[in-house]
């Protein structure tokens, strides 16, 4: 392997011009996070979780953070301190708001630094939220001046899940009737039928399943119902 010294000058010259630009990148300071990305499993009884992303200021100067730059309005940022000395810790805490989101959801949000030629920093929550029952269909749609036939939505619970469901409405209530029924043989599996009491008119309501939760997310699952 040759030297510095046994190199060419315009090759020393490139070797000395990137060092330079490393070392500066350093002391002019950059923010480590010990985790930026977090895998998790969300609470499926709530409707959104907090995660906190600490880092270290690893550089020779002060960092300050201009902005956290969030995906979509279910993703919060909160960082109370912005300015961080060198070697000074900090934490940037994250909240997703999954609502009646279920399954897996990737999130990910752009830290920026006033760092000369800092690239942003990606943070990235990777959430599963369990389904402890599946509603499906979550739409039903009757065509205008039809008849107004029934339709079903078929409600499964999840295995070894003791959530059931105990009744359904309909809002508003003079629009469309609904009714649940278990199915035999099989105690996780349920079916609600739809029927539209007119079809004349565009409609639209909500159907709710409601559960043997007092409260919490597990307490309704929703479908909509629409005549158009």
């Amino acid at each position: 392997m040759k030297t510095l010294l046994a190199l060419r000058p315009h090759a020393r010259v490139l070797l000395l011009a990137a060092g330079l630009a490393t070392a500066f990148a350093v002391a002019r300071g950059q923010l480590a996070f010990d985790q930026p990305e977090r895998h998790v499993t969300a609470n499926p009884d709530e409707t959104s979780l907090a995660l906190e992303f600490p880092f270290r200021n690893t550089g020779r100067s002060v960092v300050t953070i201009k902005v956290v730059r969030t995906c979509c309005g279910c993703t919060a940022a909160d960082f109370p301190k912005r300015t961080f000395a060198p070697g000074e810790s900090g934490v940037v805490t994250l909240e997703f708001l999954y609502a009646d989101l279920t399954g897996h959801q990737r999130k990910t949000v752009y830290v920026d630094t006033d760092a000369a030629d800092a690239a942003p920093t990606a943070l990235t929550l990777d959430v599963t939220i369990p389904e402890r029952m599946v509603v499906a269909p979550r739409l039903l749609t009757w065509r205008r001046g039809t008849e107004p036939s029934a339709q079903t939505v078929a409600i499964t619970v999840a295995p070894g899940e003791a959530l059931r469901p105990t009744s359904v409405s309909c809002e508003p209530a003079d629009v469309f009737r609904a009714e649940l029924r278990p199915l035999a043989g099989d105690p996780q599996r349920y079916e609600v039928t739809v029927t539209p009491l007119a079809t004349a008119r565009p409609a639209q309501a909500m159907l709710t399943v409601h559960t043997d939760r007092p409260a919490g997310r597990a307490h309704r699952f929703r479908a909509a119902l629409v005549v158009r």
